[in-house]
């Protein structure tokens, strides 16, 4: 019988884990099962996390060459973000002009192409321009928009000393971040502790489910190491 699995917060880089089968709740933490009401094993992850000075996963900084690197088109596609032959559309001084993303991640401009986006909006208008920001998918998002869906799913690269599933539930509250603060039209690079605020609780809204203390306490704490990220890469 398939398993219905919904995280419940997480202790020194240790997922808590609830699985419900059949009117069943069976709770997993550190390889231990418990089999519990719902109510039962909602208690028992805020019990869990009811010392004081709960163990954190060290804040590591991010190596200097990650700090460094720019994205490109090429990983847009690589990230499934965008598709080769996706035609990208800029208007300049009333008049539409198209590129086509290629196959190795340049943009086709009537034949002329371009290793970046800010290198063809230049030859669209002569002069520079940030090609993120004047660039969009045709019917779609702005490049800029894809660039920092990028980078959500980049949160902290994969070998920074966090356990495999708290690198995992950090990008994934980097990633809905991210979408939240671009459909209400809020800078996703800005720490904002009431928009963050906000943020958790439409989440938990739509989950339909109470998170317990220490799921949010892991989240906040999460949106903070994003932002501190984003300060590193001078975003």
């Amino acid at each position: 019988m398939t398993k219905q699995q919904e995280h419940v917060g997480c202790i020194d880089g240790k997922t808590i884990v609830l699985h419900r089968q059949s009117g069943d709740v069976i709770l997993t933490f550190r390889g231990v099962e418990a089999r519990l009401s719902r109510e039962g094993a909602v208690r028992l992850a805020d019990l869990l996390v009811s010392r004081p000075d709960p163990v954190q996963s060290p804040v590591v900084s991010p190596p200097v060459d990650i700090i460094k690197r720019r994205e490109t088109i090429a990983d847009l596609i690589e990230a499934d973000l965008i598709i080769t032959e996706t035609v990208l559309i800029m208007t300049y001084r009333g008049k539409d002009h198209t590129a086509t993303v290629t196959d190795d991640g340049l943009l086709d401009i009537n034949g002329h192409k371009e290793e970046t986006p800010s290198g063809a909006g230049k030859r669209v208008t002569g002069q520079e321009c940030d090609g993120w920001q004047v660039w969009s998918v045709r019917g779609g998002q702005r490049l800029v928009h894809l660039r920092w869906r990028l980078r959500a799913l980049r949160f902290l690269g994969d070998d920074h000393g966090y356990a495999h599933g708290t690198i995992g539930e950090k990008r994934m509250i980097a990633k809905g971040w991210v979408q939240y603060a671009l459909n209400n039209g809020f800078k996703p690079e800005v720490s904002n502790e009431e928009v963050a605020e906000d943020y958790l609780t439409d989440r938990q809204l739509k989950s339909d489910y109470r998170y317990a203390d220490t799921t949010l306490r892991s989240y906040r704490g999460h949106l903070r190491h994003w932002f501190k990220w984003c300060k590193a890469n001078n975003w």
